[in-house]
């Protein structure tokens, strides 16, 4: 995925009459023992660097205004994946402006299959448990995805924008994360080489409870 957004940035600044506004964007998905997950997407430090003060006002206004209709990128992408009780808050009023869209989803197997979906990208999600752990596994041929107009691809960012928290347990093994020593957290890396044509990302944790205190 992370080649994909620099030619994303590319291209919404290049659309005629697009607003370009600069975006900094970080994705926490918390990650439930059973595969529940609720998506959460900040943005900070909204800003449009256009010169013309009108302009950068309206820019900026169009962002704000979306967001309040319920229309944000996010949300609407999340939205397409499938996520329930989605909602966006405006958590800065005023610039750089900030806001925070949620979404939940039942299962991760099925969100990661439908965003593969959208993205146009053929591969295969399973999901399965062994004992007290629980494996995720995707696959995805070596191939550019299919061209579309999906309002996912608001989703696509570098991969060191994104981070997986376990609400509950531990991560023990994985590829194409780095897990964090507490086990609690697991953030993206780049996959290794495809092997037969098919790149790989599994994450295990394990179900167990952690002891109260």
């Amino acid at each position: 995925m992370k080649r994909f957004a620099p030619v994303l940035v590319v291209l919404a600044c290049a659309l005629p009459g697009s607003a370009c506004l600069r975006i900094d964007t970080a994705h926490v998905l918390y990650l439930s023992p059973d595969g529940a997950v609720t998506w959460t997407v900040r943005e900070h430090d909204v800003h449009s660097d256009e010169q013309d003060p009108a302009r950068r006002a309206e820019e900026e206004a169009d962002f704000v205004r979306a967001l309040q209709e319920g229309r944000s990128a996010p949300q609407l992408a999340l939205e397409a994946l499938g996520g329930t009780r989605t909602a966006t808050v405006l958590t800065r009023a005023e610039r750089p402006w900030e806001a925070v869209t949620t979404a939940r989803f039942k299962r991760i197997d099925a969100l990661v299959r439908s965003l593969l979906r959208e993205l146009g990208i053929d591969g295969t999600v399973t999901m399965a448990k062994a004992g007290d752990q629980v494996t995720l596994q995707a696959r995805w041929s070596d191939s550019e995805p299919q061209d579309n107009d999906s309002v996912a691809i608001a989703l696509i960012e570098d991969l060191a924008a994104y981070r997986l928290v376990l609400t509950d347990g531990r991560f023990v093994s994985a590829e194409g994360f780095a897990i964090a020593p507490d086990g609690r957290t697991a953030t993206f890396i780049e996959p290794a080489a495809p092997s037969g044509g098919q790149w790989l990302l599994s994450l295990t944790w394990s179900i167990r409870q952690s002891p109260v205190r």
